[in-house]
């Protein structure tokens, strides 16, 4: 794994149900946006810190999110991929928390 900081704290007060609804409505809302998405999302990238504050960040900066799509201008030209970025690294995010309580809960096992 390389190198980050997690900065969601407030995945980690989730109860596991509401970890999971939260995961299954962000997968339906990525699945209705590339549905209706005329651009297609090619690359999606979170960076070492993670939140999505700074997704957005990286997105803006056109470091991530769509790439050559639209190269730094994505506050200006909210098309659909980077909505679609967005939604991604916080599907991204429930998973790393679901698989950190996994890992928590077979160590205490043991």
């Amino acid at each position: 794994m390389r190198f980050s900081i997690n900065l969601r704290g407030d995945l980690a007060k989730l109860t596991d149900v509401e970890l999971a609804d939260r995961l299954q409505a962000a997968w339906a809302a990525y699945d209705a946006a590339d549905r209706s998405n005329r651009f297609k999302l090619w690359y999606s990238r979170r960076g070492p810190l993670r939140h999505p504050w700074f997704y957005r960040m990286l997105s803006v900066a056109g470091l991530s999110g769509g790439g050559g799509l639209y190269l730094g201008l994505g506050p200006f030209i909210r098309h659909d991929a980077y909505g679609q970025h967005l939604t991604l690294c916080e599907i991204k995010d429930l998973t790393d928390e679901m698989e950190r309580r996994m890992e928590h809960r077979k160590c205490a096992r043991t």
